[in-house]
C-alpha cells in the first residue's frame, strides 16, 4: 500500500530440456546433463553431505539448484557420392 517495495521482476526460467533443445537446434549434442550444488549455504559436514554425495542420488538430484550440460558440435556424416 505505501509502496516501499520493489516489484517482482518477471521470471524467464529454462529447464534443461528447453536449453538441450536450443542446442540440438543450434548444431549441438548433448553428451552429459547434471546438477550439483543442493545446499548452498556453508555448514560444516551438512553442506559436504548434501553436495558430495546426496545432490549424486537420483532421488535427490532434482533438488540441485545448478545445472550444468556438457555438449558438442553434431557430427555430419559425409553425403556418399552417387556412381557415374
Amino acid at each position: 500500500m505505501l509502496h516501499l517495495a520493489k516489484p517482482q521482476l518477471t521470471q524467464n526460467w529454462m529447464t534443461r530440456e528447453d536449453l538441450q533443445n536450443l542446442l540440438y537446434l543450434s548444431g549441438f549434442e548433448t553428451v552429459r546433463g547434471f546438477s550439483e550444488m543442493m545446499w548452498p549455504v556453508r555448514t560444516p559436514g551438512f553442506d559436504t553431505l548434501c553436495n558430495r554425495y546426496l545432490g549424486k542420488l537420483g532421488l535427490f538430484s532434482w533438488l540441485g539448484i545448478t545445472n550444468f550440460i556438457v555438449a558438442r558440435p553434431q557430427r555430419r556424416l559425409r553425403a556418399i557420392a552417387s556412381p557415374s
